[in-house]
């Protein structure tokens, strides 16, 4: 089962991020602050790092670096025209998934 739970989350993290970067542009620890907000999105750094480097490599992404009177330059992300339209495909998949869930379970209700 905790294999099935990880699979999941990779997918839901993924699609929570780039509805995050869909909102405003951000960078990556701030990325993983918000998620850690909701309860059942928790990761580390270590999760998020390498699917915005996967999307950045992808061209999903845009990056603007800002420079940082607390260290380092900021490295904002924002969606690109291809990350907008990921989002797009993402948002009416799982809205289909849930459809044809919701109907399994309530022809199942049905049936009892």
């Amino acid at each position: 089962m905790s294999q099935w739970i990880t699979q999941l989350r990779k997918g839901i993290i993924e699609y929570a991020i780039l509805l995050l970067l869909d909102a405003e542009e951000n960078y990556a620890l701030n990325l993983v602050r918000r998620l850690n907000e909701y309860p059942s999105l928790q990761v580390s750094e270590s999760t998020v790092y390498p699917i915005l480097a996967r999307l950045k490599k992808e061209s999903k992404l845009s990056l603007r670096v800002v420079s940082s009177s607390e260290g380092p330059p900021r490295r904002y992300l924002s969606l690109s025209g291809k990350g907008r339209e990921q989002l797009k495909q993402m948002k009416l998949t799982l809205e289909g998934i849930n459809r044809s869930i919701a109907d399994i379970e309530n022809s199942h209700k049905e049936t009892k």
